[in-house]
């Protein structure tokens, strides 16, 4: 037997018997045995047995009997992401501090407690600074430190934040408590009492479509909508007037190339649109059954029936956001004694925005683009020039560092749930348009001075029903004013009512709040 080394002791032994009855398995190569207190030599011959990684030191082995440990799990990140602020968590697919299990670990006090010491045999672990493993073992440390510097050009404002302590909000009684509070207002019997002059001919013209459904079917498929919906055979103004084709479309449609299986005539678009719908309600009716994940519902139902009822609306965007957090200077916050605290990060599933120019600001324009608008490449242009003059921590013309929405204002808000949960749903509505509204009244505070902020549609969705909702600025609040319950895809009526719905909101951020913005900026 080789004597141990004086400066192995038994304790640390113990350590070390789960990996050496591992290697007792192994056939010993010799040529590579090294005892613990010899100096490894300048360049190891890389073996099999040197990669592999040792258990765990005993927490009273010496500075200087240290090893590398097993890899560890991948760590909870606390710190700013990609395109959020360094208060943002994700309840849904962020890495959770106790969602992973402890890798299991046998007990070796009680394995073979009597045995003599045997030398280990595999090579030395390189030594690490106590600075490193101090780095290493803390559970804090989860930043380079390039990422946790905070940058020279940093904000007060924003440093404040990253000092606060984050809250999470559990009801809405933690929205009234804001710097800039946030209040619920029922509609009532009544809406137009409570809603504002800037949203009134929207939320009418919505009204009437929901109530009354007028005008949600294409007359060229009456016979169609009546065999499917019966009591559609009584109801003449729930028909809009036949498109008219004239007979030089008709001729361009034979002789242009290339050919498409697109729908051209009303005829055509207005069946496809049945066909579509059909199979939408079919698909959530097979993701309620099935209880599909929230994420399904928007892939399958949600998002296509978004883009359907928008297509034809050339600068309105349907822009996926799950992935975009609330960026610091804009969180919401609470004062208080100690600072007060952050509101914790809240993501949406989906925004309506204002798309100019493919998104692109003014360094990207395609002078041979001819389909590029003139106006539109104005009005991207201020609104980029206005964005890149922003500290940067604050370069968006939104709450969020999401790229795509870097240039293109919010214009809607939408959140989708599985259950009727709609208290959480809400409060991810309030905490993401109450940010949009800080972060608007920091970029054109002059502008609002003189005009005001625009009110802005909410759409919350849970599994078939949707609801409709605005979000008001009072100037020393926010209210959220609602709901209005506009259709559901268990039927066809119900889904021609939420797409002529969303045809309505497109109308109105292509007119009203496009023109809001053309004030903002230009």
């Amino acid at each position: 037997m080789i004597p141990v080394p004086s400066a192995v002791s038994m304790t640390d032994y113990l350590s070390f018997i789960f990996i050496e009855d591992w290697l007792d398995a192994v056939t010993p190569n010799f040529e590579f045995i090294q005892i613990i207190d010899q100096s490894p030599p300048p360049h190891p011959i890389p073996t099999k047995r040197s990669l592999m990684t040792t258990p765990p030191p005993s927490n009273s082995g010496g500075r200087n009997q240290r090893r590398d440990t097993s890899p560890t799990k991948r760590p909870r990140l606390e710190s700013s992401d990609e395109y959020g602020g360094d208060t943002g968590d994700n309840g849904e697919t962020g890495w959770g501090e106790g969602g992973d299990e402890e890798t299991p670990r046998s007990n070796v006090n009680q394995r073979r407690p009597n045995l003599p010491p045997i030398p280990f045999r595999g090579f030395i672990a390189p030594s690490i600074t106590p600075s490193q493993s101090a780095s290493l073992v803390s559970g804090s440390s989860n930043q380079s430190p390039s990422a946790s510097a905070p940058s020279a050009g940093r904000s007060e404002r924003s440093s404040v934040r990253g000092r606060r302590t984050r809250s999470p909000l559990k009801s809405a009684n933690g929205l009234w408590v804001l710097d800039l509070p946030v209040v619920q207002i029922r509609m009532g019997d009544d809406p137009a009492k409570v809603l504002p002059e800037d949203v009134k001919d929207l939320f009418k013209s919505i009204d009437d479509i929901v109530t009354d459904h007028v005008e949600v079917f294409p007359l060229e498929i009456r016979n169609d909508v009546e065999a499917i919906v019966p009591r559609a055979q009584r109801k003449n103004d729930w028909f809009r007037p036949a498109q008219q084709i004239s007979q030089q479309q008709t001729n361009e449609q034979e002789t242009s190339y290339p050919r498409s299986r697109k729908p051209k005539s009303p005829l055509e678009v207005a069946l496809h649109e049945l066909d579509f719908l059909s199979d939408i309600g079919n698909t959530a009716q097979d993701c309620q059954v099935h209880t599909r994940a929230e994420v399904t519902w928007n892939m399958l139902v949600h998002q296509p029936l978004l883009q359907h009822a928008l297509a034809g609306h050339a600068t309105v965007q349907v822009e996926p956001s799950l992935t975009a957090k609330i960026l610091a200077p804009f969180s919401p916050i609470t004062s208080g004694r100690g600072g007060g605290s952050v509101i914790e990060n809240k993501m949406i599933d989906f925004c309506l925005t204002l798309w100019l120019n493919d998104g692109k600001p003014r360094e990207l324009l395609d002078d041979n683009d001819a389909k590029a608008s003139s106006v539109d490449a104005k009005l991207i242009s201020a609104i980029a020039e206005k964005v890149w003059s922003q500290p940067s921590d604050a370069q968006s013309v939104n709450q969020t560092g999401y790229p795509p929405l870097q240039f293109a204002p919010i214009a809607c808000n939408i959140e989708t749930k599985t259950s009727a949960i709609q208290q959480d749903g809400e409060l991810q509505l309030s905490v993401w348009t109450a940010a949009w509204y800080q972060r608007i009244t920091m970029l054109v505070p002059g502008r609002i001075s003189q005009h005001g902020i625009i009110t802005l549609p909410l759409l919350y969705i849970v599994g078939h029903d949707w609801k409709l909702s605005f979000a008001s600025w009072r100037e020393d609040r926010i209210e959220i004013i609602g709901s209005l319950v506009l259709g559901d895809t268990r039927t066809l009526l119900g889904s021609y009512t939420i797409i002529a719905v969303l045809r309505k909101i497109g109308d109105w951020i292509a007119t009203d709040y496009r023109a809001w913005i053309e004030k903002m900026f230009l």
